[in-house]
């Protein structure tokens, strides 16, 4: 196995990069669900932690060879540590062992040795709900994240039940001990694996190590209280989670992870992960956007401008359409069309001022365009009187 590779292909279908423009919203509506047990193997685990890179290997290979799995790596004490992460390793690594991990957060930590046994078994659970991500949306621009995750019980559900969002980073890389992984299996050690290892001669510490399922975010340790209040046969319950992604985040690398939690008490056994889907953030968009090309040929011109812009686009079909200003706080300064426009060549201008016909100040500005399909557009303008 190679750690600089690119991550194990989970997914059934190739993703085209997709390129994210400047505050072009991007939406899906349709759900990931599917009623069967999908697994968690959460990785404690850490820079400075010489046996951790094992860790990562033992890791990789159960999603690579055992479908339904989703992968979390939680950093301790290095350039990549969460809050939320942390109180969920100081809940679950009773043991204080690195690497350790937990399987659906079923019990305290255990050995990597004893995670592809462990994965084993809670796949073979009967899954009471089903879990689906829904109605994502991500504004480039602002880096603002929108998802919705729903629990649909398959069965009556005792007890008390939350919903939580993760999000998850592969391939994470820096400069620094924050980053560099320091790696006890380029020595001759037995005890470190020997030449038999994969890592075995590599270097220690490894500099630009690709960290594996880093996570970024957690809504909640343990889930949100008050999210599940109906655990009945056939019920779908349903909460809407945003936040903000990092600007260091690369957007290609980031995994989506709704969660069904159990949350009946204090003790380790009493908080678990009940089941859960992932999806990645690019194949998400991509699939919503992909089918229908309405909107094509767009250009802006002059830019910058002291007087007016216009903005020329052409549609492939009739549709509903918007075209809107907005500044760089986000807010909304005049829009420029709105409502159905037949195919063909359309041209709409801006003159630099505000939906009071008022002169707004020199500045960067960004001019939107969207259709009723989610197909969107937007650029960047320079407003120089």
């Amino acid at each position: 196995m190679s750690l600089t590779s690119s991550k194990f292909n989970k997914s059934k279908f190739m993703i085209r990069k997709l390129s994210f423009l400047a505050l072009a919203l991007l939406t899906f509506g349709f759900s990931y669900s599917q009623t069967v047990q999908k697994v968690i193997i959460e990785d404690y685990t850490g820079a400075w932690c010489g046996y951790c890179p094992d860790g990562t290997i033992v890791l990789e290979n159960i999603l690579t060879t055992k479908p339904n799995t989703i992968g979390v790596g939680i950093h301790n004490q290095d350039a990549m540590v969460t809050a939320n992460g942390n109180t969920i390793t100081s809940f679950f690594n009773t043991s204080g062992s690195y690497p350790a991990g937990c399987v659906n957060q079923l019990g305290a930590a255990i050995s990597r040795n004893n995670w592809a046994s462990a994965t084993n078994s809670a796949l073979n659970a009967i899954p009471v709900a089903g879990v689906s991500l829904s109605n994502v949306t991500y504004d480039p621009i602002f880096r603002t994240l929108t998802a919705t995750v729903n629990a649909t019980f398959t069965m009556n559900g005792t007890g008390i039940f939350r919903l939580n969002f993760f999000i998850t980073e592969d391939s994470v890389s820096g400069i620094g001990s924050g980053y560099n992984q320091s790696n006890y299996y380029s020595s001759s050690s037995s005890a470190a694996g020997g030449p038999s290892h994969p890592l075995y001669n590599s270097a220690n510490p490894i500099q630009g190590y690709p960290h594996r399922d880093v996570l970024r975010y957690a809504h909640g340790s343990f889930g949100v209280a008050g999210s599940v209040n109906n655990i009945l046969s056939g019920e779908t319950n349903s909460y809407t989670f945003t936040t903000t992604l990092a600007a260091g985040w690369d957007i290609e690398q980031i995994h989506l992870i709704g969660i069904l939690n159990k949350f009946d008490g204090s003790a380790i056994n009493q908080r678990y992960f009940v089941n859960a889907e992932e999806v990645k953030l690019t194949e998400a968009l991509l699939t919503a956007n992909e089918p229908e090309k309405l909107l094509t040929g767009v250009t802006v011109a002059p830019n910058p401008f002291s007087e007016k812009v216009m903005l020329t686009f052409n549609l492939e079909g009739m549709t509903e359409l918007k075209a809107e200003v907005i500044d760089v706080n986000g807010k909304l300064i005049q829009t420029l069309a709105s409502g159905t426009m037949n195919a063909g060549i359309h041209t709409v201008k801006w003159d630099g001022t505000n939906a009071a016909s008022e002169n707004v100040a020199n500045g960067i500005y960004f001019i939107r365009i969207g259709t009723a399909s989610g197909k969107s557009y937007s650029s960047r303008v320079s407003l120089q009187r």
